[in-house]
């Protein structure tokens, strides 16, 4: 074990943003998130980067065996993930009443509002097949140190990479920033 290889923890950062791609998400964010007030959004935006953050770490460290058991390979995730969002896009594409437009009735069950942080804007846009991939390569790497893996998972600290307290658990990544620039105008 030897030092951190800065290299190797810019590369990883760098490929999983590339692949996880939160800007192609705004278009389906904006769209299924249409009439709901801003905190919903805020609500909405931290669920989903909450779920993508846990499934990729998840994968990162488990990803290998949970394939194993199951008997899964790469190629056909890869083509399985494919399919789930060609469904998601094919519904959008013919303008099809998604989940989250509501009628009052429906209106008074919220929670499942929400949901849409989860699927399909934590799973399958967030960390979808091409982003479990890429954290299961990296940890997969046999020349990678130890420590530099830590690139990988991404840190979940109790404070910001200035050091100052966090004031949630997405502080110092995309998903804060992201949030700050669509809600406080």
């Amino acid at each position: 074990m030897g030092m951190v290889d800065f290299a190797f923890g810019l590369t990883t950062i760098v490929a999983i943003f590339a692949i996880v791609d939160p800007f192609t998400c705004l278009p389906f964010f904006l769209f299924a998130t249409d009439g709901m007030t801003p905190q919903e959004k805020r609500n909405i935006v931290t669920k989903a980067t909450f779920v993508a953050l846990i499934t990729l770490g998840v994968f990162a460290l488990f990803g290998q065996g949970i394939f194993a058991v199951f008997g899964f390979t790469i190629p056909a995730f890869k083509v399985a993930g494919g399919i789930l969002l060609f469904a998601v896009a094919f519904e959008m594409l013919h303008g099809m009443r998604p989940r989250t437009k509501l009628t009052q009735t429906e209106h008074d069950e919220a929670p499942e509002r929400e949901s849409v942080g989860i699927v399909p804007l934590g799973i399958p846009l967030l960390a979808g097949p091409g982003a479990i991939t890429t954290v299961m390569i990296f940890m997969a790497r046999p020349d990678a140190d130890p420590l530099d893996k830590m690139f990988v998972i991404p840190r979940t600290g109790s404070r910001s990479a200035s050091g100052s307290p966090a004031r949630s658990p997405l502080d110092g990544s995309w998903a804060s920033c992201w949030r700050r620039s669509q809600f406080n105008s």
